[in-house]
């Protein structure tokens, strides 16, 4: 059984203190970074018991409404997605990550949207590289926390919003959703009240993020292709992926209009970039989403992490994802 906020990595960067709070890491340092303001040590919001969207009616959304609605979505060649994930920082980014990372650690809320609720100390785990041998008690310093997961996830639609027609519609559920489900602390059916259904409706690609066993994963539920995707940056097998795909099957599904999901593909990757340490299963989780949302290329690998750890950050400080790079023919 598996039983959340045991031992689990979602509460590790913020509550970890370091002992000099300027010195980011024991491991690999990197010489790039952010000036943020003092701010106010921001409360933390429970999620309600339920609220779910404004209308009681019961019946399935009608998806006959969003027909047509994939079709008009880019979708990223390998070569385009590669060049968005690899683009270097800039002389300016780097400055800014440089300055952050001298500055102490006070717990506030960091970054220019308060709404995303991350303090620094989180932030801060995004800057920590850890070295490819770190033993198992210094790993909590590198995880991210849920903070900067739900942020980033939130970050993902915010871009689709801005920009409709250059990635994949996309919609996620925060990430204490499942663990509620598994533990047995919510019921499936309440679980399903909880979500707005007009939201996720019309959604091409649904993102489910879920920490199992202190490791990231991430669920996405294909709508266009209808297929239910598990994506593991180590090829972990969990006994929580009957619990999760019926409840998408048996109870989401069917309230977004399709009674037929139980004929949808469950499909798990082989071709899928691997972590080879044991710590950065967050950051895979965050850039395979990423990916998604831009078609279905995953053009990049382990050694890539430590850019991906500083785009992040810069990413979520200014609460808004980096400008893409666009090749000639797809600004074309």
């Amino acid at each position: 059984m598996f039983y959340p906020f045991h031992g689990h990595p979602l509460f590790f960067a913020s509550l970890w203190e370091p002992i000099d709070p300027t010195e980011f890491s024991r491991g690999v340092g990197i010489s790039y970074p952010i000036t943020i303001e003092d701010a106010s040590v921001s409360s933390v919001i429970e999620p309600e018991e339920v609220c779910s969207s404004d209308s009681e009616d019961d019946s399935a959304y009608d998806n006959s409404k969003t027909l047509g609605i994939f079709w008009n979505q880019k979708k990223w060649s390998a070569e385009e997605v590669q060049e968005y994930l690899g683009s270097s920082l800039t002389k300016r980014e780097s400055r800014r990550i440089n300055r952050w990372m001298s500055r102490r650690l006070t717990g506030n809320s960091a970054g220019r949207d308060k709404k995303l609720s991350v303090c620094d100390t989180s932030l801060a785990s995004l800057l920590r590289i850890p070295p490819s041998n770190t033993p198992i008690w210094e790993a909590k310093q590198y995880y991210v926390d849920d903070s900067v997961i739900n942020a980033y996830f939130e970050l993902l639609r915010k871009r689709w919003m801005e920009f409709p027609n250059l990635y994949m519609k996309n919609y996620s559920l925060p990430t204490w959703i499942m663990s509620f489900l598994l533990s047995g602390k919510w019921t499936e059916s309440k679980v399903l009240s909880y979500l707005n259904i007009e939201e996720i409706a019309g959604t091409s690609k649904l993102f489910i993020p879920v920490c199992l066993e202190n490791h990231w994963i991430l669920i996405c539920v294909d709508i266009e292709r209808r297929e239910l995707k598990w994506l593991d940056s180590l090829t972990f097998h969990h006994a929580e992926k009957d619990v999760i795909s019926r409840w998408i099957i048996e109870h989401l599904m069917p309230k977004l209009g399709y009674d037929n999901a139980q004929e949808w593909q469950f499909l798990e990757p082989v071709d899928l970039p691997r972590q080879t340490n044991g710590v950065d299963c967050g950051i895979f989780v965050m850039k395979y989403a990423d990916c998604l949302a831009l078609g279905d290329h995953f053009p990049f690998t382990q050694q890539d992490i430590p850019l991906f750890r500083q785009h992040i950050f810069l990413d979520i400080y200014r609460g808004k994802l980096r400008p893409q790079i666009l090749s000639k023919n797809f600004r074309a």
